[in-house]
């Protein structure tokens, strides 16, 4: 990009409704459906401070079309996005197509893509002149288990785009950080970490105490996959309660599309009783959901390439422990916030549950360190803005980005080896 040319930002959005965070924002306030500060309001407030005009394509599956002076925000959904095999190859292809289509007609400097199409595909927008950041919010394969050929040629395939197309990469965590150098050999472009970012006054006298007991409140908090672990979850409060622990319950949020199979699961289990399913809940109900748990359950397992669970952070700002596994990466970034267990570990999963019940030294010892390792998620300096921002200036004065990483103890302008 030369220095003279005007910043112009093509912005591919993930699936949630863009054009009303847009709106809300417009009107000066936080889009009520996301606990966190959402992206995409990071993406307006940055675009606005720089004063540069963007095109956001977000693949929501409502159609919906926004325009003002400095920004247009389309909803284009991926028809594919659901298939399988063929077809579902040929519509991360075809979007990414449209992608390059739509930035070229906004005459884009630059674009920002976190997800919608292969990584290999965006080498094409730098072979039509566009600078490209592309944003890892995941993992870019699953750390665990054997990759399917298809997936291992996607992924070579998106080798050149790190090592040499990419402005700067952003990246969520220190995972996904080795993961890109161990495709390059090492040899990659700048990456620039950020952190889940919230505002602390949406957790303000959630972290002070923890209701009364029994039960002991177990809460799981996302979409309601098999891949999220939910049956998992299931699984391990069936174990308790062969230990006759009818004094921990389990309350299950979020939608999804295994809502439906898990509450028939529960219901042939015999388990209304200790675990229930509630579907979803807005931002000011998912507060009060935090302050009334005890221990907050991420049992992703290793069939899902996951990024940072927001739900972890909003579990640390809350006070509130977490069990999870290594397949988490977010395990790295809140100590002893964590009781980790090895993945897809049932009894595991189940013993640290009990633990954190029945020992409340460790209880108070872990509830103490969320709330510690909890401030780094109201840094304004770690969010996904700051990142873009400072990636974005560099760009405009034609130096590279210096690399930046959040894992604690690491140094803040360290360069990831393999």
């Amino acid at each position: 990009m030369r220095q003279d040319q005007p910043l112009r930002i093509f912005y591919a959005a993930g699936p949630g409704d863009v054009a009303n965070t847009f709106r809300c924002w417009k009107q000066d306030r936080d889009d009520p459906s996301y606990l966190s500060w959402a992206y995409a309001q990071q993406f307006f407030e940055i675009c606005r401070e720089l004063n540069a005009p963007a095109y956001v394509l977000a693949c929501c599956v409502k159609p919906d079309l926004v325009r003002d002076e400095h920004f247009t925000v389309e909803h284009r959904p991926n028809p594919f996005e659901s298939t399988r095999g063929a077809r579902f190859h040929f519509g991360r292809v075809s979007y990414g197509l449209q992608m390059l289509t739509t930035a070229l007609r906004f005459r884009a400097s630059v674009a920002v893509v976190p997800m919608g199409t292969y990584w290999f595909m965006l080498s094409l927008f730098r072979l039509c002149g566009v600078q490209v950041i592309p944003s890892l919010h995941e993992v870019l394969w699953c750390k665990y288990g054997r990759m399917k050929l298809s997936h291992r040629v996607i992924k070579r395939l998106g080798r050149r785009l790190f090592a040499r197309h990419a402005f700067a990469i952003l990246s969520i965590s220190d995972d996904a950080d080795r993961q890109v150098a161990q495709l390059t050999r090492g040899r990659h472009r700048p990456i620039v970490a950020f952190l889940p970012s919230f505002r602390s006054e949406k957790f303000e006298g959630t972290a002070r105490t923890r209701p009364a007991r029994p039960p002991f409140r177990v809460v799981f908090v996302g979409r309601i996959e098999r891949n999220k672990g939910v049956f998992d979850l299931l699984e391990v409060a069936r174990e308790l309660m062969t230990r006759g622990r009818t004094d921990i319950t389990f309350d299950v949020w979020g939608g999804g599309s295994q809502l439906g199979a898990l509450r028939s699961a529960v219901v042939t289990a015999k388990m209304e009783a200790t675990f229930r399913c509630h579907g979803y809940r807005d931002e000011i109900e998912m507060a009060a959901t935090y302050g009334s748990a005890h221990v907050v359950v991420v049992p992703t397992t290793t069939e899902f390439s996951e990024g940072f669970p927001r739900v972890v952070a909003e579990a640390m700002l809350s006070g509130c422990p977490v069990v999870t596994s290594a397949v988490c990466p977010a395990v790295r970034y809140v100590g002893d916030g964590v009781v980790e267990v090895p993945p897809g570990d049932i009894i595991a999963y189940a013993d640290a549950i009990v633990g954190l019940c029945d020992d409340h030294e460790l209880y108070e010892r872990t509830r103490r360190a969320c709330m510690v390792v909890g401030a780094q998620f109201c840094d304004p300096v770690r969010s996904w803005g700051s990142a873009l921002k400072t990636t974005l200036q560099a760009l405009q004065s034609g130096h590279d980005p210096t690399p930046v990483s959040w894992l604690p103890g690491a140094p803040h302008d360290r360069a990831v080896t393999p």
